[in-house]
């Protein structure tokens, strides 16, 4: 989230009434709630603190190339009701049932 164009994205997305849910371990609840989020659309966003609750999601987006992510997401790939966007590119897109990456 320290990243700029994680947070532009993330206001995107609120803008568009879409709820978003955020992991990223080197943040805290305080640290998170000083970032520059849509005010009128903060009760649309929360902070994850386990990677674990990603299987209740149906749209992943990766902007980071942390092993962490690697590990948790690489156990999704079989599934076909989450949607992969990566970023970064940093996966494999053949891996995937449902994968996009930038540039691609």
């Amino acid at each position: 989230l320290r990243n700029s164009t994680s947070v532009k994205l993330i206001n995107y997305l609120l803008k568009n009434n879409i709820k978003v849910s955020v992991f990223d371990p080197l943040i805290d609840k305080e640290k998170f709630n000083k970032l520059m989020f849509e005010k009128s659309k903060r009760n649309s966003i929360d902070l994850v603190d386990n990677l674990k609750r990603v299987k209740n999601f149906n749209f992943i987006i990766v902007n980071n190339r942390s092993n962490e992510y690697k590990r948790i997401v690489l156990k999704l790939k079989d599934k076909k009701n989450i949607y992969l966007f990566d970023s970064r590119r940093y996966f494999i897109k053949d891996k995937f049932k449902n994968y996009n990456g930038a540039g691609i």
